[in-house]
């Protein structure tokens, strides 16, 4: 029993340092394009912030009316934003890849492999225990991300909005937005469902075509070795090829996984998109003011700009989401191979 929790928590290890190297990494990287986003996200008139130019702009006459640096004017938030990738990525991944691990041993005994539903759930499980536990770094995160240094009211860093939004506005207020974004973990659940897919694909892609051109060399081969007489050798020859081939094929490249991670976020990212604005306006400062539920930020949403409200900051979205995707899984990838 001991040899068994053992044997868990050291393959827990890899999980979890190569999900916060993957969180650390992607959100240093891509912090100025998510402030971008997030403001994109949470305001309504179409004519003060109009496309992501107009928006960092707005930033840098922030910076200048404040004194504040224009490098660190666009990181504001930055270290709330790691913590909070770098909590939810580690523990997603190790979940995950725990939750993973243990269908895959029934499903073997079964005389089966993962099925896309599989991986749908063991995802979906793993976001729903992640969203709960970082929301309250969510939280903080948007109101730092949605105001400047100077503006009434405006957090420092994460403590002191942890402090104050539970003296102001008590437990309910660190899982403001927790709701909608439970529709998160339908995008994640759905992203991995994709990515684990077309890993699959690629894999067996891979494969079809190292033995297909390792037939072709030794058929070409074989015509030559024929001709002194020397087919016995060629056969033992073809085995030799086929067992180092096959390994170096299944293994997928760099290339391969920042292909198939930016597919599988851009399919899950556009289906699912509108749950992140909502959960943006619902974790503003003035939200409780604002909006009186969900609910009602979804018809405030579509009463004041129509379909094109659930989709703002779509663009500068995407141009964020699959740089950082594709950081993310290629070091956890990485990562997970040093193991």
């Amino acid at each position: 029993m001991s040899g068994s929790r053992y044997e868990d928590s050291t393959a827990a290890v890899p999980e979890i340092v190569a999900g916060v190297s993957a969180g650390f990494i992607s959100t240093v990287v891509c912090h100025p394009l998510d402030l971008i986003k997030t403001r994109l996200q949470v305001h309504n008139s179409a004519k003060t912030w109009v496309g992501s130019l107009n928006v960092a702009r707005k930033l840098l006459d922030e910076a200048r009316s404040t004194g504040t640096r224009p490098l660190r004017a666009i990181y504001r938030g930055v270290g709330t934003n790691i913590i909070g990738n770098t909590a939810s990525w580690g523990l997603y991944f190790l979940w995950y890849g725990q939750l993973k691990n243990r269908v895959a041993e029934y499903r073997e005994g079964q005389g089966r492999h993962l099925s896309s539903l599989d991986y749908l759930l063991t995802s979906g499980a793993a976001g729903v225990t992640t969203a709960a536990l970082t929301n309250p770094l969510w939280v903080v995160k948007t109101r730092m991300l949605t105001s400047g240094s100077g503006s009434p009211g405006a957090y420092r860093g994460l403590a002191e909005g942890l402090y104050r939004i539970t003296v102001e506005e008590g437990p309910r207020g660190l899982f403001r937005g927790f709701l909608p974004s439970l529709f998160g973990v339908l995008q994640a659940a759905v992203q991995f469902m994709a990515y684990e897919n077309l890993k699959i694909w690629r894999r067996e892609s891979r494969i079809e075509t190292s033995l297909s051109n390792n037939g072709l060399q030794c058929a070409s081969r074989q015509q030559s070795s024929s001709k002194q007489g020397s087919k016995g050798h060629l056969s033992g020859g073809l085995g030799h090829e086929r067992s180092h081939s096959q390994p170096q094929a299944d293994l997928l490249s760099n290339s391969d996984y920042m292909a198939l991670s930016a597919l599988s976020k851009v399919f899950a990212g556009t289906l699912t998109y509108p749950y992140q604005v909502i959960r943006s306006r619902l974790q503003t400062h003035d939200a409780a003011t604002v909006y009186s539920s969900a609910r009602n930020a979804v018809f405030q949403t579509w009463q004041s700009q129509g379909i094109a409200g659930f989709y703002r900051g779509l663009g500068p979205n995407l141009v964020r989401v699959l740089p950082a995707t594709c950081i993310t899984f290629v070091v956890y990838e990485n990562v997970r191979r040093i193991f």
